[in-house]
């Protein structure tokens, strides 16, 4: 995740090493972001610092179809 101020400037990063392939993000009503990854077949709930607040999925293992 890329963190940049309102005029472009970055200001940090974080999630290196935690997303394979990730897919797609949804901002929650509490601000916290919903980080899907289809790499790994996870979905992590986490503050918009980085801290993950709860993973659904156990990463790199698909459930069975």
């Amino acid at each position: 995740m890329v963190v940049f101020d309102r005029d472009g400037n970055f200001l940090r990063s974080w999630g290196e090493g935690l997303f394979p392939r990730a897919h797609g993000l949804h901002i929650g009503p509490d601000d916290s972001l919903y980080c899907t990854d289809d790499g790994d077949h996870t979905v992590r709930k986490c503050t918009l610092d980085g801290k993950v607040l709860l993973a659904l999925g156990i990463p790199a293992s698909p459930p069975p179809i």
